[in-house]
C-alpha cells in the first residue's frame, strides 16, 4: 500500500481521482469527484465525501468503502477540523460503515458480520460495489487525460461522468420494471416461507425465538467493530480432534458402573476414531496414486505396502464393528 501510494508522484499535480457514488443507482454524486495527490489519503477522501453531502438533510447514512473498518476510525475527529458547512449533523450511531461484498472476504473474520451488507437492516440486496463498477466505465480516460492541462482534464472527466449518469438514467425504465416484477413475486414466496418457518419455531421453542429477536434488535441498534456480539454468526470455538477424543474418553470413564476406568482394547470412542482415520488414509492414498500417472517400481512398492497396511486396518475395523453394530451391517 505504501509503495502504491508513493511511487512516481514527484512533480505531479495529482496522481488520480477519488469519487463517491450512490450505491442504490450507481450514479456519480454531485461534487463527488476530487483529485488525489498521494494515493487515497484520508484527508482527500474526507473532503470528497463531505463535499457531496453539503445541503442534504440526512436522518441515516450508510457508507460503503473497501477499507471502511480502518477509515471509520477517528472520522468525527477529522471532520471537526472541516468548515462548519461540511460537517454532518448526524450522531455517530446514525452512520453505518460497510464494506462491499466482493472486498469483505479479504478482511479479517471479525469484520465479516460488523461490516456486511447482508446483515444490515434496510440494505436489501445492495452489494456496495457500485463505485468499483463505475470506475470500469472511466478507466479508459486515464491515459488521454494524463497529458491534458487542468481545464481540459476537468472538462473531459465531467463529460465522461455526466454521460455515465445520463446512460444510467435512460436504462432505468428498462431495468426497474423487470426487477420490480421479480421482486414482487419472490417477496411473496419468501415471506410465506419465512412466516411458516417462524410459526413452527414459535410453537416448539417460543422462548428461544423471543431471545433471538431481542438479540437481533441489540445488534441492529448500533454500529459494531467486530462480530463478537453478532446474532448471525456462531460464537462457538471449533474443537480440535484431540479435544474431541479427550471428551469421548472422559465420557467413557464417567459411564463405567463403579467409577473406575476399565482397560479395554477397543472402546466406542476408539472404534469411531479408527473409522475416521481409515477414511483419511484412503483419501490420501487415492490422491497420491492419481498424482503419479507413470509410477516407478519403487513407488509401486510403496503404494502396495500402504494398501496392505490399509487392508489390515479395515479387517480389524470390521471385527470390532460386529461388537457395536452387529452382523447385519
Amino acid at each position: 500500500m505504501f509503495l502504491a501510494n508513493s511511487k512516481r508522484t514527484k512533480g505531479l499535480q495529482m496522481t488520480g481521482i477519488g469519487g463517491v457514488t450512490c450505491s442504490w443507482h450507481n450514479m456519480w454524486r454531485t461534487n463527488g469527484i476530487g483529485d488525489l495527490q498521494v494515493g487515497e489519503r484520508q484527508c482527500n477522501m474526507d473532503f470528497i465525501l463531505l463535499a457531496t453531502l453539503i445541503g442534504f438533510p440526512l436522518l441515516w447514512l450508510v457508507i460503503s468503502y473497501d477499507i471502511a473498518c480502518q477509515y471509520a476510525r477517528h472520522f468525527y475527529k477529522r471532520m471537526s477540523v472541516m468548515p462548519q458547512k461540511m460537517r454532518l449533523q448526524l450522531a455517530e450511531s446514525d452512520i453505518w460503515w460497510k464494506v462491499p461484498n466482493f472486498h469483505l472476504p479479504a478482511h479479517k473474520p471479525k469484520c465479516h458480520s460488523a461490516y456486511s451488507f447482508h446483515w444490515t437492516r434496510g440494505a436489501g440486496m445492495m452489494h456496495g460495489e457500485g463505485v468499483e463498477q463505475n470506475w470500469s466505465f472511466s478507466n479508459g480516460a486515464a491515459g488521454p487525460t494524463r497529458l491534458m492541462g487542468p481545464g481540459s482534464r476537468q472538462a473531459t472527466l465531467e463529460d465522461i461522468f455526466g454521460f455515465h449518469n445520463y446512460d444510467r438514467l435512460l436504462a432505468m425504465h428498462r431495468v426497474l420494471p423487470k426487477r420490480l416484477a421479480v421482486n414482487l413475486k419472490e417477496a411473496t414466496q419468501h415471506k410465506a416461507s419465512f412466516d411458516a418457518f417462524t410459526k413452527g419455531l414459535e410453537e416448539v421453542r417460543p422462548q428461544d425465538v423471543a431471545e433471538w429477536r431481542e438479540w437481533v434488535k441489540r445488534w441492529d441498534s448500533k454500529q459494531h467493530e467486530d462480530g463478537k456480539e453478532s446474532s448471525f454468526e456462531l460464537q462457538e470455538e471449533v474443537a480440535t480432534l484431540h479435544e474431541i477424543q479427550y471428551r469421548i474418553a472422559r465420557e467413557e470413564f464417567i459411564c463405567t458402573d463403579d467409577g473406575v476406568e476399565i482397560e479395554q482394547e477397543h472402546t466406542q470412542g476408539a472404534f469411531l476414531t479408527m473409522g475416521l482415520e481409515i477414511e483419511e488414509t484412503q483419501r490420501r492414498l487415492t490422491v497420491d496414486v492419481r498424482a503419479l500417472k507413470d509410477p516407478s517400481a519403487s513407488q509401486k512398492l510403496a503404494f502396495t505396502k500402504r494398501c496392505t497396511a490399509l487392508l489390515k486396518r479395515i479387517h480389524k475395523f470390521r471385527q470390532i464393528q460386529r461388537i457395536y453394530t452387529g452382523d447385519k451391517v
